[in-house]
């Protein structure tokens, strides 16, 4: 018994100083500190959007750099290199700076420019903070808007889909980053448009003399300048256009 519970206080001090090192990794790219609070406070933030659970998967596993990228692998077999443009395949390189996940990072920035302006906001530029955790690399607010945090857990997720099959052979879904991009953008429409359905199907059926937001209250509330909905307050629609599939 004196063994085992040695054992297991030298994992649990193991564990402490990974996600001690962890935190100072993470926290290289934050401009304040990231601490287990903040990784906490991020999976917190996860469990409040509409996501599937491999959306929230993906999320966790990029905190924790857990996914099995190609300097991960070991062994004859082993895919080190990036088979896009044969570099080194670290996380930062699949979910950032890989052709694949750059365009699709800038594209998405560009694509919501307008709506970070309308809510006041410095339209930012990619960054490991803003794209990997779902923090604002600088400044105030800490978090960036909701919005982006759905957003960008969407896109984290096909990123990684992508990626995977490419490093282990299995057929492509979408092999170019036009189609990529233009998946994530219906994903994220369906998934605010989902939102919108539980929120008018739970105020359809509240007592009418409970104290409730208007559709039109709720909407700007939960999702900002992102979406709009009609003058009767039963159909919603997002302020961007979505990029055509080729």
């Amino acid at each position: 018994l004196h063994r085992v519970d040695r054992r297991q206080r030298q994992m649990c001090i193991r564990d402490r100083i990974k996600l001690q090192q962890l935190c100072e990794y993470w926290g290289s790219f934050t401009g304040c500190p990231f601490t287990t609070a903040t990784m906490a406070m991020l999976k917190a933030v996860s469990s409040k959007l509409p996501l599937l659970q491999q959306e929230i998967w993906v999320h966790t596993k990029v905190l924790h750099k857990a996914h099995m990228v190609g300097s991960h692998q070991h062994g004859p077999n082993a895919q080190q290199q990036c088979s896009v443009c044969d570099e080194l395949d670290t996380h930062e390189h699949a979910f950032m700076h890989c052709p694949m996940a750059a365009f699709v990072w800038q594209s998405l920035l560009t694509w919501t420019e307008s709506v970070w302006a309308a809510e006041k906001l410095t339209p930012p530029k990619p960054s490991v903070a803003l794209c990997m955790l779902g923090l604002m690399p600088t400044g105030t607010p800490r978090t960036p808007p909701r919005w982006w945090q759905l957003l960008q857990r969407i896109a984290l997720r096909w990123i990684w889909v992508t990626h995977a099959q490419r490093l282990y052979g299995t057929d492509m879904m979408y092999s170019d980053p036009t189609s990529l991009l233009s998946h994530i953008q219906q994903e994220f429409e369906s998934r605010i448009k989902w939102d919108w359905n539980r929120f008018r199907h739970k105020h359809t059926h509240t007592h009418p003399t409970t104290a409730q937001r208007t559709p039109r209250e709720w909407l700007k509330r939960n999702w900002g300048q992102v979406a709009k909905c009609d003058t009767q307050g039963k159909e919603v629609s997002l302020e961007l256009p979505l990029t055509e599939k080729e």
